[in-house]
C-alpha cells in the first residue's frame, strides 16, 4: 500500500525508525530508513531526555549515530528515474527504502535501496545485553552491465539525538530528516585506536575493515571496483559495552534463539493465524518498551519514539495486553516495583500517590497503577499477596483526594479534584471524562482482582466505587435531562458545566471524543439508553466518521486533511460496542487500525495524518500497540502458543 501523502491521501505511514534493542536494556538503539543506526541513552539523572554536557573527559556522551553514504565515482550508468543523489554523496533517501519484516518479530532488521544501477542493502540488531553491542551488516551491489566504481562512506558522530536525527525534538512531531551538512559540523567524532574508532565511551569496529581509511570530515571511506552484478558485504559493530563483539554471524544466531525464547513464553496468540505476524511484531515491540536507567536496577515501560517517558495511564495498556497474553509475569511483577518502590509516597499526607519521572503529573496515575496491578496480579498470586497493602495505600489516595472537595468550593463534590487530567488542564477544571472515568476504570479493574483474590478489602473498595460512580453518574444525568427533549445531547468538558470554563477549554483542548468514548464505555445512564444513543450521536455524527476512525482532532498540517489521535478512542468505543453487542462496529474498527493506524512493519503511531503520512509522531507507540493486541486476542480469540 502506498505511504499516505497530499496527492495520495489514506495510505499507511511512513516507518521513519525501527527499534533493534533487547528489553531491560538502558539504551534506545533505532534503525532510521536514512541508513542511520542511533545508539541512544537512558541516562540515571534524566530519565526524559539523554541530554546534558559530559562532567569529564572520555564520559558517556548523550547518543552516538552512525550512517552511510554511497558515491558512484562516474556517471556510467543515467537511471531510469533520474536521481542526483549517487552523485552528490548525500545521505540516502529515505523513502527509497524496502524494510524487510520477519514473520517472527524479532528485530534482525533489513532493508534495501534500490537505485537501479546499484542496491545498497543493510541488516542490524542488537544482542541481549543490558548494554547491547549492535550489529551492522552493510552491502552494496553493482546492478550495472558495467564495472562501476563507488566509495562507500561510513560517518560516525556523538551528540544530542535532536542534532543526529535532524528535528529539534523527539516525539516525532516534525519531519526526520537527517542531512550530510549538518552531521559534518558536529564536533564529537571518533577517532581511530588499536582495532576500532571511539568517542568517549563510545566504540566502532570494522570487522572486515579491508579497504577502509579515514576521509574528509573524519568519514571512513572504502573505494569500491565492483564487476558487473558484484555484491560486496562488510561488518560493523557500534556499542558503549566494554565487551568486544562477536563474529556477525555467530552473535546473529545468538540473538535469533534469545528472542525465540522470549516469544515462546507467551501462553495465548491469536487463534487467526494470519494476524500473527502483526501480533509477534507489536509483542516484541512491547518488549522492547521495557528499558532501565543507567546504573539503575529498576524497570520503566517507556511509551515509544526516542522519549524516555512513562505515564502509568499509557504503560497500563501494555500491561494488560501482556496479561491477556500471558507468560510475562515477570516482566509485569518488575513494572508494579517500580510502582510501589520507587513512586509511591510512603509517609505523610500523600502517602499512596503515584509520582512519576514525567513533568506531566495526571491525576490518573493512582488508578491507572491500580489498573495495572490488577492486570498484573490475576495470573499470579504471590504478586498480589505480596503487593496488596502498596495497592490499597493507593485506593486510599484516592479516597481522601475524593473527600478534599466535600470543604472545597466551585467545584463538584465527591468527584476527584482539579488537576491535570493529561497533558492538557489543571487551572480548576475537573474533566471528569478523563480524570474520573479513568479513575472508576481503574478501581473497577482493581475491584474484579479482589473478588477472584477472595480479598477481605473486596467490600470496602465496593462501597467507595459505588459512592464514586452514583456521584458522577448523577452529575450526568442532571446535564443530559436538561437536553432530553433534544435529537442529540452535548456533554461538557468539566463536569461543572460552567459557560465561561467551556469556551476557555473548547480553545484549550484538542478533543472531547476520548472523554465521550470513556462516558459510555462506564455505562452511565444505562448502556445503550436513549440518553447514551443522543450522546453518541452528538459527539460522533456520521460525517466525522471516516475509514472507521470515529472523530478527528484537529485540522492536518497540509490544511486539507485531519488527524485523529488513533487507537484511543477507538479501542474504548470498541470495547463499548462490545458491551452492547455491535460486533460488526468491533470489526469496522479493528479493520480501520490494522489497515491504516498500522504501518508495513506493524508499527503503531500516536497520531494518523490522513493526507501526510510521513509523520509519524511517537512511533513506535506502546500503549497503542498494547491496544491493538488486545484487539486481536478479543476479537479473533486466543489459542495456546505450543
Amino acid at each position: 500500500m502506498h505511504i499516505s501523502t497530499i496527492e495520495n491521501p489514506w495510505g499507511k505511514t511512513f516507518t521513519d525508525k525501527r527499534y533493534v534493542h533487547p528489553p531491560l536494556s538502558e539504551c534506545i538503539v533505532s534503525m532510521w530508513g536514512s541508513s542511520m543506526v542511533l545508539y541512544g541513552e537512558i541516562n540515571s539523572k534524566d530519565p526524559m531526555m539523554s541530554e546534558g554536557t559530559p562532567k569529564k573527559k572520555g564520559s558517556t556522551l548523550p547518543s552516538a549515530g552512525v550512517i552511510f553514504t554511497v558515491k558512484r565515482l562516474e556517471e556510467t550508468y543515467v537511471p531510469k528515474h533520474e536521481l542526483d543523489y549517487p552523485l552528490t554523496g548525500e545521505f540516502m533517501p529515505a523513502l527509497a527504502t524496502k524494510y524487510g519484516v520477519r514473520d517472527d518479530g524479532i528485530p534482525v532488521h533489513s532493508m534495501v535501496k534500490d537505485f537501479d544501477d546499484f542496491k545498497f542493502y543493510q541488516e542490524v540488531f542488537c544482542d541481549e545485553q543490558r548494554i547491547p553491542i549492535t550489529y551492522i551488516k552493510v552491502s552494496l551491489e553493482n546492478g550495472f552491465g558495467k564495472k562501476q566504481r563507488f566509495v562507500l562512506s561510513t560517518l560516525l558522530r556523538v551528540g544530542h539525538e535532536k542534532e543526529l536525527v535532524g528535528y529539534r525534538e523527539t516525539s516525532g512531531y516534525k519531519k526526520t530528516v537527517q542531512k550530510y551538512s549538518h552531521w559534518k559540523k558536529l564536533k564529537k567524532v571518533f577517532k581511530q585506536q588499536n582495532d576500532y574508532y571511539a568517542c568517549g565511551d563510545y566504540k566502532f569496529y570494522l570487522q572486515n575493515g579491508d579497504g577502509f581509511e579515514k576521509g574528509i570530515n573524519y568519514d571512513i571511506e572504502n573505494v569500491l571496483e565492483l564487476a558487473p552484478y558484484e555484491k560486496k558485504t562488510f561488518y560493523f559493530a557500534l556499542t558503549r559495552s566494554t565487551q568486544k563483539p562477536k563474529k556477525y554471524n555467530v552473535a546473529k544466531k545468538q540473538t535469533i534463539s534469545f528472542w525465540q525464547e522470549e516469544l515462546k513464553k507467551a501462553k495465548f496468540i491469536p487463534k487467526e493465524k494470519r494476524m500473527r505476524k502483526v501480533f509477534n511484531n507489536l509483542l516484541v515491540q512491547c518488549l522492547q518498551m521495557f528499558c532501565r536507567r543507567q546504573k539503575k536496577d529498576y524497570v520503566l515501560i517507556r511509551q515509544g519514539g526516542l522519549s524516555r517517558l512513562i505515564w502509568p495511564t499509557e504503560a497500563r495498556s501494555v500491561i494488560h495486553a501482556l496479561s491477556e497474553i500471558g507468560g510475562y509475569e515477570e516482566y509485569l511483577k518488575r513494572a508494579i516495583d517500580t510502582y510501589f518502590d520507587i513512586m509511591q509516597e510512603k509517609k505523610g499526607e500523600e502517602t499512596g500517590k503515584i509520582t512519576t519521572f514525567c513533568h506531566w503529573q495526571w491525576s490518573t496515575n493512582p488508578a491507572s497503577v491500580l489498573e495495572s496491578f490488577a492486570y498484573a496480579a490475576r495470573n499470579d498470586d504471590k504478586l498480589f499477596n505480596d503487593r496488596i497493602q502498596e495497592a490499597m495505600l493507593t485506593y486510599e489516595y484516592i479516597e481522601r483526594e475524593r473527600a478534599k472537595t466535600q470543604t472545597m468550593d466551585g467545584v463538584i463534590k465527591g468527584l476527584f479534584p482539579p488537576g491535570l487530567s493529561s497533558d492538557f488542564g489543571g487551572t480548576g477544571d475537573q474533566i471528569w471524562g478523563h480524570t474520573d472515568c479513568w479513575m472508576l476504570q481503574g478501581i473497577n479493574e482493581f475491584l474484579k482482582v479482589l473478588k477472584e483474590k477472595n480479598s477481605p478489602y473486596y467490600e470496602r473498595v465496593k462501597m467507595g466505587y459505588d459512592d464514586y460512580y452514583n456521584t458522577l453518574e448523577n452529575v450526568l444525568k442532571r446535564i443530559a435531562e436538561a437536553q432530553i427533549q433534544n435529537e442529540k445531547i452535548y456533554l461538557p468538558h468539566d463536569a461543572k458545566n460552567n459557560p465561561e470554563l467551556e469556551e476557555k477549554l473548547n480553545k484549550a483542548y484538542v478533543s472531547i471524543s476520548l472523554k465521550i468514548a470513556n462516558y459510555l464505555y462506564q455505562g452511565f445512564n444505562g448502556y445503550d439508553s436513549e440518553i447514551q444513543r443522543k450522546v453518541f450521536k452528538a459527539h460522533f455524527p456520521k460525517e466525522t466518521n471516516q475509514k472507521g476512525f470515529y472523530s478527528s482532532v484537529y485540522e492536518s498540517e497540509s490544511g486539507v486533511g485531519q488527524v485523529w489521535y488513533i487507537t484511543f478512542t477507538e479501542y474504548t468505543l470498541y470495547r463499548y460496542f462490545g458491551i452492547i453487542g455491535k460486533v460488526k462496529e468491533q470489526k469496522r474498527i479493528l479493520d480501520a487500525l490494522l489497515k491504516y493506524a498500522v504501518t508495513n512493519e506493524y508499527y503503531l503511531t500516536e497520531r494518523y495524518d490522513s493526507h501526510k503520512g510521513m509523520i509519524a509522531s511517537w512511533l513506535p507507540n506502546a500503549s497503542a500497540s498494547g491496544r491493538v493486541i488486545a484487539m486481536l486476542l478479543d476479537y479473533y480469540g486466543k489459542v495456546e502458543n505450543k
